[in-house]
């Protein structure tokens, strides 16, 4: 049986599911934060600039060398034959090839057979001040004698024998 006036039949429209409705708005919301992102916003309430007037920076180097050698320098000479109170001296040039200003010490090992003095500057026949262990600042790229003195105690033991090394550290000088 047919029904009259009964027309085609069609769905009620159904409002849109909320899942999809979040979906299209997380959407949005986040191709809006990426586009202000790019532009250089940062959604702050409050935002202030300035120019800073920085120094330039740039990296430097630095070195340390003993008679032209990085490493281990061994001292000439004989320090065999010394005798109680007996002084050695011997030169040795130290430099700082680099672009930076450095402080050098200069530290020893001795014990109390011996005493260890270094000082910037060709040694003399005077004894040396004891200056260990600050030689001071040295400019990028400076080089100079560096006097090494070691004697022997009055008090020596005859036949004792030592190793005295003399360590050479360079620090960068902080502005």
């Amino acid at each position: 049986m047919r029904l009259a006036d009964s027309g085609p039949r069609h769905r009620a429209a159904r409002p849109a599911p909320l899942r999809s409705m979040l979906t299209v708005t997380s959407a949005v919301a986040g191709a809006t934060l990426i586009g202000l992102g790019a532009a250089g916003t940062t959604l702050a309430l409050w935002e202030d600039s300035g120019p800073l007037n920085a120094s330039l920076v740039k990296a430097g180097s630095m070195s340390l060398t003993v008679e032209n050698q990085s490493g281990m320098y061994q001292l000439a000479g004989d320090w065999k034959q010394m005798l109680p109170g007996d002084r050695f001296t011997h030169e040795v040039e130290v430099a700082t090839p680099g672009t930076v200003d450095t402080t050098i010490t200069a530290t020893a090992n001795a014990s109390s057979n011996f005493t260890v003095r270094v000082q910037k500057g060709a040694c003399s026949s005077d004894p040396l001040e004891l200056t260990l262990p600050s030689l001071g600042t040295w400019t990028a790229n400076e080089s100079s004698l560096v006097c090494i003195e070691v004697t022997l105690a009055s008090t020596a033991v005859e036949g004792a024998t030592e190793d005295v090394v003399v360590d050479f550290a360079a620090t960068q000088k902080t502005s």
